[in-house]
């Protein structure tokens, strides 16, 4: 014990280095794990729906629905997601991927499903655009 201290003495701007990376990693750890949904690409999304069955929710607009979507996915744009999140509830173990047009506006709603006791929430990486990319198949109304 007394060289772990002769070392923290000695070389305390080292120590103090390790601290810190450790609370920053150990922050970053917590925050990401607070609720925002779990990011997947585009071949991960696939194989999510195809063998966990995952739940498709759709938060884009009502026209932008129509142009195109995931197979399957049910429309829920963001402000209806409190009404219609009791219809959801029964399947809070199932995965539920999220997708909007690039990615950016479902951290609002992971969060939401996450404090909602959702245990599997996902989010498309890059949204419906890096679907596309992929040349993942589309459905259109």
């Amino acid at each position: 014990m007394g060289q772990f201290a002769a070392f923290v003495v000695n070389h305390w701007v080292l120590w103090l280095m390790f601290v810190l990376i450790s609370a920053v990693l150990f922050l970053y750890e917590m925050n990401t794990k607070s609720g925002r949904g779990h990011k997947v690409s585009p071949q991960d999304a696939v194989q999510l729906i195809n063998r966990k069955h995952a739940i498709v929710l759709d938060i884009r607009s009502e026209d932008e629905f129509k142009r195109g979507h995931i197979i399957n996915s049910i429309f829920m744009p963001i402000d209806e997601l409190e009404s219609r999140l009791s219809k959801l509830k029964k399947n809070k173990a199932k995965p539920v991927l999220l997708v909007c047009t690039a990615g950016l506006r479902v951290e609002k709603v992971a969060k939401a499903l996450v404090e909602q006791q959702f245990e599997n929430v996902y989010v498309l990486a890059g949204g419906l655009t890096a679907w596309k990319q992929a040349n993942c198949p589309l459905e259109s109304s």
